[in-house]
């Protein structure tokens, strides 16, 4: 499995341009996982993804907001 690295630079471009991303549950199965990011997701003002905890085997929910990064960007693109 290859794996993909980025350059310092990268990741501090990433964490600035967003908000960080928040865990909103923790579960042993996917389909419970899965669920949840579902019923998230259909208020389409969330960023909703699954990660997969190798060392214990538990699925995180993540979210984080997707208004504050678009009035983000918006406001940098009226300095401009």
């Amino acid at each position: 499995m290859a794996r993909r690295f980025k350059t310092r630079d990268s990741n501090k471009k990433e964490h600035k341009e967003g908000k960080k991303w928040k865990i909103v549950g923790r579960y042993p199965e996917f389909k419970n996982a899965d669920d949840l990011r579902n019923m998230l997701k259909s208020d389409d003002e969330n960023d909703v993804k699954i990660h997969r905890h190798c060392s214990n085997d538990t699925f995180i929910v993540k979210m984080r907001n997707k208004a504050y990064r678009s009035a983000r960007e918006k406001n940098e693109k009226l300095q401009d």
